[in-house]
């Protein structure tokens, strides 16, 4: 309770309302300087974020004309890679061709080799077979009949074998009718 005059009374009531529509005034003074400083920093924020995305927008349009070197230089290279690959291709084919063809000439080298070795072969026999028929014809006959017909069968033996034995020499002394070495016709 407050005692005193009246007057008292109300200059002290005046001072107190005075002191409260001052912290009120100071109050809303805060308020509205809180809210301008909040404006100001959104302001702000959205100014630097629109500055933000131009340069964003120019870094992103940007890309794509700092790989235009090295596309550009890619683009130069793919007929150059592909001609390489296009040699090398054509090198491990030839390398192929190459050994199919030195497979194909041992397998026919060794084909002549055999049938080379078969003719000799059948050489060696026909003189064996010649040999056989001469120590036959060289044993002593028995003449059956008695007359000219074993004698006259005994000299065609003999000249049969005379040509058999030339034919065999000729055959192991081989006549080179072509150039090609290691081959007797």
């Amino acid at each position: 309770m407050f005692g005193g005059t009246p007057e008292q009374l109300a200059l002290n009531q005046a001072i107190e309302e005075q002191r409260a529509r001052s912290a009120l005034g100071a109050m809303e003074q805060a308020r509205a300087e809180q809210a301008l400083q909040s404006q100001q920093t959104l302001q702000g924020l959205q100014e630097f974020r629109g500055r933000m995305g131009l340069l964003g927008e120019w870094g992103l349009a940007a890309i794509p004309t700092a790989y235009t070197p090295q596309t550009e230089l890619l683009r130069s290279l793919t007929p150059q890679i592909q001609t390489a690959q296009l040699a090398t291709d054509l090198q491990r084919t030839g390398l192929g061709l190459e050994a199919a063809l030195g497979e194909a000439a041992i397998e026919s080298q060794l084909g002549f080799e055999g049938l080379r070795n078969a003719l000799r072969q059948q050489q060696y026999q026909g003189l064996f077979d010649l040999l056989a028929a001469e120590r036959q014809a060289e044993q002593p006959r028995t003449n059956i009949t008695g007359t000219g017909v074993g004698d006259a069968f005994t000299a065609a033996l003999e000249a049969l074998r005379n040509q058999n034995a030339q034919k065999a020499i000729e055959a192991f002394i081989p006549k080179q009718t072509t150039n090609v070495p290691g081959i007797f016709i």
